[in-house]
């Protein structure tokens, strides 16, 4: 085998000369000298002649395979890659990708599905805070919540460290299962003009509609009418009022997401990479839960874990204003902290299988001692540092929450 030989002559030479990228090659080269098996599997992609990822627009025919510790446990399978994210693809040297496969298929015991998503966590130096997010996101009964598996990447014969690769918010199956009969819509709150599929509310408040891809005027205007007579409603409330939001909302949903991000003190939400879908003839069901990287005390909202971020965003402040549906807003977290405390106990199990790979990866990007970026605010002397501030803000925003609901 190639690799074999590639690895010896690496143990003399100190190096390897690659051949050039083969059209239908058995397997893809992986030379793992410098950055050993740590227990997770090896995600190794080469793009068509090598070509760098240098947009979110450009698909480059690639190819991908899957290593164990002793070699390739899957064949070689055709794919295209790009880059995906806003601010991890544009300012952050290990970015997030996306990979589209040429079928649908099973990847690391997730259903089949031909999207899927490498998510780098370059401002996370504990890679756990969005699987951790969709774990309580599951736990809490999301009716689609996002699956994501740890892997080790190998980018045109580069170790690029570790990455999750998770599903692709998308209308499916097994996915987010709305109806395809052209009534039923997947949106999120937006702060990009000028896109495809961007309707803005009487509010001026962006709305992107990922799906119907090729969606009709008909249900555009339905869409828009029903989301501005939603926003006339909920200004109309007062404190004391007995209006009810059934008409306009799944409760239990938006309960659910409102926690999730309020809990982790989530920068993101409410202005972008907030999803809902909505049918004619229904409501609002907000989720699925997504993006969550710089929440549970990153430096981006202040390592704070105490204070309300969340009751002052988009449509909260309406529904904090009506006694009935607040009181509903604190009993969701009397019926629900435990579940969120657990994720102590998640990250820990999380921390614990990716121990080794984040020698590696901290090896390939040293990071942890750095305060040399927006990102990191702070420094840790080991990944297990890391790991333990993250445990010590959740108990600590636990705890702030009990002693503060009202």
């Amino acid at each position: 085998m190639r690799y074999l030989v590639c690895f010896i002559v690496s143990v003399f030479l100190a190096g390897c000369v690659w051949q050039e990228t083969e059209s239908n090659p058995d397997y893809l080269p992986m030379n793992d000298g410098e950055y050993p098996y740590a227990g997770l599997p090896r995600l190794v992609v080469e793009t068509e002649d090598y070509k760098d990822i240098k947009d979110h627009e450009t698909e480059h025919p690639a190819k991908f395979q899957i290593y164990g510790e002793h070699g390739p446990v899957s064949p070689v399978y055709d794919a295209h890659l790009k880059g995906r994210g806003n601010t991890s693809f544009n300012t952050m040297a290990k970015y997030s990708m996306k990979l589209i496969l040429e079928e649908n298929m099973e990847l690391f015991g997730m259903p089949a599905d031909n999207d899927w998503d490498l998510i780098s966590n370059f401002a996370d130096r504990t890679f756990l805070r969005n699987q951790i997010s969709y774990k309580v996101a599951k736990m809490l009964g999301e009716p689609y919540a996002v699956q994501g598996e740890f892997v080790e990447l190998y980018l045109n014969r580069e170790y690029m460290g570790i990455y999750q690769v998770t599903e692709h918010i998308k209308a499916g199956k097994n996915r987010v299962n709305i109806p395809k009969n052209g009534t039923a819509v997947l949106a999120e709150i937006s702060t990009k003009d000028g896109e495809k599929n961007v309707v803005r509310l009487d509010s001026d408040r962006p709305i992107k509609i990922h799906y119907p891809h090729n969606i009709t005027d008909s249900i555009v205007t339905d869409f828009q009418n029903f989301m501005n007579d939603f926003e006339n409603h909920i200004k109309k409330i007062s404190f004391l009022s007995d209006t009810t939001f059934d008409k306009w909302i799944d409760e239990e949903a938006y309960l659910r997401f409102y926690w999730i991000q309020e809990f982790g003190r989530n920068t993101d939400s409410y202005y972008l990479s907030t999803f809902f879908t909505w049918e004619r003839g229904g409501v609002i069901r907000m989720g699925p839960t997504w993006d969550m990287d710089v929440a549970y005390g990153h430096p981006d909202n202040g390592l704070m874990y105490t204070g309300w971020l969340k009751r002052n965003r988009a449509w909260n402040p309406r529904f904090f204003a009506n006694k009935t549906f607040r009181k509903k807003i604190v009993q969701y977290w009397k019926n629900h902290r435990n579940d969120f405390a657990s994720l102590v106990d998640t990250v820990d199990v999380y921390a614990k299988v990716l121990r080794k790979a984040a020698e590696n990866d901290f090896k390939k990007w040293p990071i942890l001692t750095t305060t040399q970026n927006w990102m990191y605010y702070e420094t840790y002397d080991s990944y297990d540092d890391a790991v333990e501030t993250l445990k010590t803000w959740i108990r600590n925003r636990v705890k702030w929450i009990d002693e503060n609901l009202e």
